[in-house]
């Protein structure tokens, strides 16, 4: 059994077994289907499955016999039928192609929501990283939530902030307000804007970047310290996550009162300077 020829017959639509079983009867001329299963090396309980796809075909035919024969027939007749099907086909794809073209051409209509990643940190040096990260990045807007002793860590960060606020970019800390933090209030407030939160997040932080990304990080233990602690941080990039969470930290910032702002007082949108004047700019 010559397996190019078999391939041949494959590539003009017939199974293996049909190919096998064509090219056998074209030996044969007529034959049982037990002799033929032989020569075409065909399982016998798959030969009768073949002949049947080769007689769809007009491949063979049936000599009704006991025991029954087949004949092989020309294969110009399937091949004829073939080229008339494919060119019904090809006709119908040109009579169309131009109503497909125009239905089915890709517009971009619906743009589907990506999710976001979320990323736990763990310690305190990591989290610190990764806020001296953000701050790098900001293009627009910083905004962070902290606690009264978190806050002092802001001076770590005081010359990247300065860089990116003489960029453009919006830096503002909402956070309690203490003889412990006025000092790194003061100069934050040189690059930025500081207003004083109503109530204290015990152990908690929340930041904010460029609408793009958030961290909220749980502070162990609540101190100044930069770098030892055993502070866990979720970070992501969730759109939808980032601004839900912004928007609660807004209606904060906006109900709290300013202590100390590189704006003068006239573009500051709450004027209620609090208690402590001299952490006014």
């Amino acid at each position: 059994m010559n397996p190019e020829r078999i391939k041949k017959l494959q590539n003009f639509g017939l199974t293996e077994y049909e190919a096998r079983a064509y090219a056998a009867l074209l030996e044969l001329e007529v034959a049982t289907a037990g002799k033929l299963a032989e020569l075409a090396r065909v399982p016998r309980t798959k030969i009768y499955g073949a002949l049947e796809g080769l007689g769809e075909k007009r491949l063979v035919t049936l000599v009704p016999e006991r025991p029954m024969r087949y004949v092989a027939r020309p294969i110009q007749d399937y091949v004829d039928g073939l080229r008339a099907e494919l060119q019904v086909k090809t006709d119908e794809i040109e009579n169309n192609r131009e109503a497909l073209l125009s239905e089915f051409t890709p517009k971009g209509n619906i743009k589907m929501e990506e999710d976001g990643a979320f990323v736990v940190i763990r310690g305190r040096s990591n989290v610190t990283s990764k806020l001296f990260d953000m701050i790098t990045h900001t293009q627009q807007d910083f905004l962070l939530l902290a606690t009264q002793n978190s806050s002092r860590r802001v001076d770590y960060h005081m010359s990247m902030v300065r860089d990116r606020a003489e960029q453009g970019a919006r830096f503002r800390l909402l956070c309690p307000v203490g003889p412990r933090n006025a000092e790194v209030l003061e100069a934050f407030g040189l690059h930025g804007e500081v207003r004083r939160a109503l109530a204290e997040t015990p152990g908690c932080a929340i930041v904010i970047r460029d609408d793009c990304e958030a961290m909220i990080i749980h502070i162990l233990p609540d101190d100044e310290h930069h770098f030892q602690g055993s502070d866990v941080a979720l970070w992501t990039d969730d759109k939808a996550m980032v601004i839900t969470i912004k928007a609660m930290l807004e209606a904060q910032w906006l109900a709290a009162p300013v202590v100390a702002s590189k704006l003068p007082a006239s573009e500051v949108a709450h004027t209620n300077v609090d208690e402590a004047p001299k952490l006014a700019a």
